[in-house]
Formats: structure tokens, C-alpha cells, sequence
């Protein structure tokens, strides 16, 4: 697996959109994270691991090093792992649980299939996917097959479409501020049916909604300062509607999470 890592490496080119997906096992330790093909039986304790498993933090470095415009790396492998030699304890010293934390290099996203030191749900309904991967595929395999990107320190997101050299900004990118037509520090983005964006305001403590090609949004979850009631947020991140279209918050700083009604 590392010769295939390399080998896309190498093909990556100063300004490339860079996206990087792995599903498989995932195991930390001393802090590294490590990622391990399902079908490999050779690692079977600490040592192997080091030298046969790859080292993700190194391999999103690889990839950094080549000067891509953006790299959005996919980690869909947050699962308790026992090392085969030490299968029968199955205590807390001898297994690992979730990935840990890791250092985003400058232009890059990476997304876990959950919190670091968490587990993740393996089952999706389609029997044959984790339930990261079955969301995923449902937003990748849009018609118009878009990719969002909020684009942080730019107070702006931005829209890449399926080749195109160049993204458009689709909210913000009038600077860092709270007016209608600015973010600040925007993290999780998600699009609906309607091609609305909703966007994680996140220093200004709202969720709002743009539509392509408006010059303003519209906030249509908090912005009624920092705080901790109902109609407040507080350091806003990630975005999720169900099948119903409620929309999900993951209020950071608040430790919790809003459930909304959206009116469309």
C-alpha cells in the first residue's frame, strides 16, 4: 500500500485539487496514526506496525510537499483494532480506539469518520459500506458531482466542479466580518436537495443559507451571540440534515448538538 501511495504522489502537480480516500483499518499509537489494509496479516505487534503500516501524518506530508492547491484527505477507518498477537488480552494497553488527532497541513481538510479516540458505526443500510462512506457516496455521486470546500481563513466557501481548473466562491469571500454577505472562519458546509448552501459561521455563532449566485445569505440558526440557550450557539462546526430534513449542529464549544426544523 505505501508503493501505491507513493506512486499517486508522485503524480500529484503544483495547483492539483488533491483527493485522498482510504477505508480499511485504522490503529494509533504514540500518537501516530497508522493505516493498515484490511487483507494484511503481516503486521502482528508494535514493530510491524512502524515499518509495514503506513503512517498517515507522513503520507498527508507527501502529499503537501508537492505544493497542491488543495488536499482534502478521507479517513474512513475509526474502529477499535487488536493486533493479532495480542488478540486475547483485548485490554486498553494492547488496543487502539479511534484515530488521534491530526496536524492539517496548509490547504488541507481532513475529515474522520468520527471524533478522534471515537469509534465509528461500521453498518450502512446498503450492507456494504461504513456509515461515513454511505453519506459520503450520497453527496460525491451529486448530478452536477461538485465539490464544497470552505475555504476557513479566506472567510469564504468555495465550489469546484468535476474538471474544473478554477473554484467560484459561493458564500462570503467579502472578508472576515458579520455582515449578510461575510463569514468568519466558516468550517462545515452541506448543500440540500435545492442546491442551498448552509454554512457553519463559526466566530460569528450561526449557521447560515446561501443560494448560488445571491450576493447575501440569510441566517437561519443563531446569531444571537456567543452563548448556551436554545436560539444560541457557540463556536458552530459540523452540518448534517437526516431523511427528514432537520438539520443537525455540532455546537463545538457548547458540547452538544442542535437539532433544527428547517422551513425551505
Amino acid at each position: 500500500m505505501e508503493r501505491g501511495i507513493e506512486k499517486f504522489v508522485d503524480y500529484i502537480r503544483p495547483g492539483d485539487f488533491v483527493l485522498f480516500f482510504f477505508a480499511g483499518h485504522g490503529i494509533q499509537w504514540e500518537d501516530q496514526n497508522y493505516l493498515v489494509p484490511c487483507d494484511d496479516d503481516r503486521i502482528r505487534n508494535w514493530t510491524d506496525l512502524r515499518y509495514r503500516a503506513v503512517n498517515a501524518q507522513r503520507a498527508l506530508e507527501l502529499m503537501s510537499a508537492k505544493d497542491p492547491f488543495v488536499i482534502v484527505y478521507l479517513l474512513d477507518c475509526c474502529r477499535t483494532y487488536w493486533l493479532p498477537s495480542l488478540a486475547r488480552s483485548r485490554n486498553m494497553e494492547t488496543s487502539s480506539r479511534g484515530m488521534a488527532p491530526m496536524s492539517a497541513t496548509g490547504g488541507s481538510l481532513i475529515a474522520f469518520a468520527c471524533a478522534p479516540g471515537k469509534t465509528a458505526a461500521d453498518a450502512a443500510s446498503n450492507g456494504r459500506n461504513g456509515l461515513f462512506t454511505y453519506h459520503l457516496l450520497q453527496h460525491i455521486m451529486k448530478p452536477d458531482q461538485s465539490v464544497y470546500v470552505s475555504d476557513t481563513s479566506n472567510h469564504r466557501v468555495m465550489k469546484w466542479r468535476k474538471d474544473a481548473t478554477e473554484g467560484i466562491v459561493v458564500a462570503g469571500g467579502n472578508g472576515q466580518g458579520e455582515n449578510l454577505n461575510q463569514l468568519s472562519s466558516p468550517h462545515g458546509v452541506i448543500v440540500d436537495d435545492l442546491g442551498q448552501i448552509y454554512v457553519a459561521d463559526c466566530w460569528n455563532d450561526r449557521v447560515m443559507r446561501w443560494c448560488e449566485g445571491k450576493k447575501e445569505g440569510e441566517i437561519i440558526v443563531g446569531g444571537n451571540g456567543e452563548g448556551n440557550q436554545s436560539n444560541q450557539l457557540n463556536r458552530p462546526h459540523g452540518l448534517s440534515f437526516d431523511d427528514e430534513g432537520n438539520l443537525y449542529v455540532a455546537d463545538f464549544s457548547n458540547h452538544r448538538i442542535q437539532k433544527y426544523e428547517i422551513i425551505l
